[in-house]
Parts: C-alpha cells; structure tokens; sequence
C-alpha cells in the first residue's frame, strides 16, 4: 500500500534556476451523451483491468454505480461497491482504504461529486491502482486533477494532497451532468470563466507558479480562454 507523501515542488521547482512550463492532464478525457454505458469498455482496453472498485455515495451506488457495474460486467470485470459517506476526510479515505485493501481490486472508480473524486484519488494513490473518475455534477474541477483537497469530518478545509499523476481516464456522460439540479451546472459555468481570469493573471505573470510549483503552459490557457469569449 502505498503511504509516501508526493510533493510536485521537489520535482519541478528544486533549485534556484527558473521552472519549467508543466502541463498534467488525464490520460484519457472521454465526454459524450451515453459514455458512462461504455465504462467496462474504456476500463478493459486501457487499463486492462479485472477487478473494479466502485466509490460513490449511497444514491449514486443505486444510480449510475449500477450503470458502470453492468458496464463492467458485460466486459467480464467483477466489481465491489464502497459507499462514501459525504466527506473528503482522512478517517473516510482510511476507512475505504480498509475496505478495499483486500478485494484484490485492480483500479478505483470514483462516481459523483468533487469531493467522491478527491477521495477517490487518495484512496487509489494509497492502494497503488489507477483511478477513473466519473463526474456526475458539472460545477468542480476535481475530476481531472492531480490533487484532493481534504477536509476535517466536521467539514472545515484542513489540507491539499498531491499525486505523481492525474487520473488515468475520466468519463463524463453529458446526460448525466445535464440531469444534475440547474444549479450545478450554473455554478459549473461560473468557476469555467472565474478560471479563465486566473489562468490569464498566471500566464502574464511571470513569477506565478501551477500547482505543481512550475510555470503554466501556453495550451492549459488556451483551453479555457474561449469561454470568455
């Protein structure tokens, strides 16, 4: 099980010479209406995996859990659900890594909200599986990241983990998300164009540094700049 504490800065701001531009991203991004049905697919040809873990809350294990496991069942992947249990918290994560650590699992499927797919991040990074993660609401930026964002069990932010990479495919169903309450997807709207602005500050500014400690790229800004066109 894998326990060592990752920091990016080590690896991309050690020393006194200026960074170098760094872009992390998914290995795979995979958006489209009735994708989360192909799940088993992505999971079988990319990962080759066996055996699935599936991490969602209580609804969503009764929802779109049920749509991946059938998926995963018609490529002959067995899978496990772990029902999360609404926070991001160091007791969660250790309570599903207990959980797993003996289901032989060879990847983690993270269904849900922002905080489903930072615990299911630190949960696959502490069990060394790759992670999937499927986005059911359009209003966080979590699914593609290579950093969880923790918090207390009372729900106050305690700190950010980081990981040597992102998440090795994310699944993003458009009906799904368009099914989520309107607001999400508003709020989803705002923080596109809040990251615009920020990523714009940060590409002219040339003492700004990415989350990794290095320099952004010219193409993480040009991918958000149309929207605030």
């Amino acid at each position: 099980m894998t326990d060592k504490v990752y920091d990016p800065k080590a690896v991309f701001a050690a020393g006194d010479a200026t960074p170098p531009r760094v872009l992390a991203a998914p290995q795979r991004y995979i958006q489209g209406a009735g994708v989360l049905d192909h799940t088993g697919r992505y999971v079988k040809s990319l990962l080759r995996a066996k055996r699935a873990g599936i991490l969602a809350s209580k609804r969503g294990l009764g929802a779109q859990g049920a749509q991946v496991a059938a998926s995963l069942k018609a490529e002959s992947i067995d899978s496990v659900n772990a029902q999360f249990n609404g926070e991001c918290s160091m007791p969660e994560i250790e309570a599903q890594v207990a959980t797993l650590i003996d289901e032989n699992i060879d990847c983690l499927i993270a269904i849900g909200g922002g905080k489903v797919a930072d615990a299911g991040k630190c949960v696959a990074y502490r069990l060394d599986v790759p992670v999937v993660v499927v986005p059911t609401l359009a209003s966080t930026d979590a699914p593609c990241s290579a950093l969880s964002l923790i918090y207390t069990p009372e729900g106050t932010t305690d700190h950010v983990e980081f990981f040597p990479q992102n998440p090795e495919i994310v699944v993003v169903d458009t009906d799904v998300v368009a099914d989520a309450s309107e607001r999400y997807l508003v709020a989803g709207m705002g923080d596109a164009m809040a990251t615009w602005y920020e990523a714009s500050v940060c590409l002219n500014n040339p003492a700004a540094r990415n989350s990794l400690g290095a320099l952004p790229t010219l193409a993480s800004c040009a991918q958000v700049s149309p929207i605030a066109q």
